[in-house]
This record gives C-alpha cells, sequence and structure tokens, in this order.
C-alpha cells in the first residue's frame, strides 16, 4: 500500500511527491520570444486542450522563457487549475519590438535548456521536456 499525503492548506508547499516520486518527470517550456501573438493564441488553445486532456494522476511543470528570463511557473502538480493559471501567466506574451533579434542575440535557448536541466538534475529518474 503507498501512503498518501494528507491534504495541504492553500499556499501551503511541500516536497512529499519527492518521497514517492513519479516514474517520468514531465515539463513545458513555453518559448514566447520567437513565436507571433497569433500563434500564441493557438498555442493557448492547443495547450488548455492537452491539460483538460491530460490523466488525473500524470504531474507537470510549466517553465517560460522569454527573452533573457526563464522562470519556472507551475511546479510539478497534477491539479489541472493550477496548470491552465500558468499558461494564462504566460500566453499571450505582446513583444517589444525588435525584441526576438535582440533577446537571441543576449540569452539564447541554449542557457535556458542549460538552467532548466540544472534544475531537472536534481530530481531522480527520467524526463520529457516538450519545447
Amino acid at each position: 500500500m503507498i501512503p498518501t499525503a494528507a491534504p495541504y492548506a492553500p499556499h501551503a508547499f511541500s516536497n512529499d511527491f519527492l518521497l514517492h516520486p513519479p516514474p517520468i518527470f514531465n515539463v513545458i517550456v513555453l518559448d514566447t520570444v520567437t513565436i507571433d501573438i497569433v500563434t500564441q493564441m493557438i498555442l493557448y488553445k492547443q495547450l488548455n486542450d492537452f491539460i483538460n486532456a491530460l490523466p488525473p494522476q500524470n504531474s507537470l511543470a510549466i517553465f517560460v522563457h522569454s527573452g533573457e528570463l526563464t522562470l519556472l511557473l507551475q511546479n510539478f502538480t497534477a491539479d489541472h487549475a493550477l496548470l491552465h493559471a500558468a499558461i494564462r501567466k504566460a500566453v499571450p506574451l505582446l513583444p517589444m519590438p525588435g525584441a526576438w533579434y535582440e533577446n537571441r542575440r543576449t540569452y539564447g535557448s541554449f542557457q535556458a535548456m542549460q538552467q532548466i536541466a540544472v534544475y531537472l538534475g536534481q530530481l531522480p529518474g527520467r524526463k520529457n521536456v516538450l519545447w
């Protein structure tokens, strides 16, 4: 019998899920640097559909890469409401004119992937990253 964690109060955080980690950690990275606003709206719809179809036992983390920043919007959770809220924070993002060129020059996707790899390297098991 697998022990279950007691429910926590809202805004309470715990790392209890690491006592029995999932066999696979799934991550979505939203890169808003190179996509226009229309494509972001299509992405928003597709991500919401994806989360709605996600089985309740599957956890997911969401990062956003926007220019010089790579942020963890939502740590691993199976709570669909939290995942939808994270997507609303990231998409759509209206870029500044000329931002794509400047951001690619100063801070590329490779550095963002390195940061995410360092974070995920602390977790045991297999990782799937959808960029």
